[in-house]
């Protein structure tokens, strides 16, 4: 689940295959030496699938990925259907009504009547009913897309961003969440030797301005404004045989 991209989009996927792979490596070890280990797995699998599920940015996150949008719910956690249909109905609302987007010119034909013979005829019937935000929401549910699973979801809705305004801002909050701390604790990890045991209390600021200020003494880049004190206590080490060996040459 590393990497560049956005990965929430996939937890519950991932999740999915991964209890059915392990359920499957179950039954055809059934009666052998590793059977025991793989109910203990499937069980923490289990817990942490029921904690994603519980995570309204995993939900959405799964909603907004165009090869998933509600279907995934559908056909894999049924019970969580319902809540994911609600949850990206409010949350599409509450954002409408942050962009207050303008009203688009009007689109409407002067009314005629159908004929009643003709009816079978109206292959398009107008649905007077249905207003501008719940077409938005339709449209993206019955489209059929091209993305694939592993295709490049914030691409998509960059280019998308015009037929769905509403859904695309959602998209760049949700889908920018990450769904591990790796790229945190990498930082963390590139920080330890500078922070040491007073990182737990170092703003990620202050971490970046560490990390940063270590990689420019490394790199030779000379401090400026300030710290004339700094450099020359620099500049004498790099002098000092005990801290440079090669000055020692």
């Amino acid at each position: 689940m590393e990497g560049d991209g956005p990965s929430c989009a996939m937890v519950l996927y991932e999740y999915s295959r991964l209890l059915e792979t392990l359920g499957k490596l179950k039954e055809s070890s059934k009666n052998g030496i590793l059977e025991a280990m793989f109910d203990p797995m499937i069980k923490v699998a289990t817990k942490y699938k029921d904690l994603a599920l519980k995570c309204e940015p995993i939900l959405m996150a799964t909603i907004l990925h165009p090869a998933w949008r509600l279907l995934l719910f559908a056909n894999k956690f049924q019970s969580h259907h319902r809540i994911a249909q609600d949850l990206i109905s409010k949350k599409f609302k509450e954002r409408q009504a942050l962009l207050k987007l303008p009203t688009p010119p009007s689109t409407k034909e002067s009314s005629q009547a159908v004929v009643p013979e003709d009816d079978e005829y109206n292959f398009y019937p107008k649905n007077s009913a249905l207003d501008d935000s719940e077409d938005e929401l339709n449209r993206y549910y019955e489209t059929k897309y091209t993305l694939g699973i592993k295709g490049n979801v914030l691409l998509w809705w960059k280019t998308q961003a015009p037929s769905f305004p509403i859904l695309s801002s959602l998209a760049r909050d949700y889908l920018a969440c990450a769904s591990s701390s790796a790229t945190v604790e990498r930082t963390f990890s590139a920080a330890s030797d500078i922070c040491t045991t007073a990182r737990s209390a170092l703003a990620p600021q202050k971490i970046e301005w560490c990390i940063s200020s270590h990689l420019w003494i490394r790199n030779g880049v000379q401090a400026q404004g300030g710290f004339d004190d700094c450099v020359s206590v620099m500049a004498a080490t790099k002098k000092n045989p005990k801290f440079n060996p090669a000055s020692a040459v």
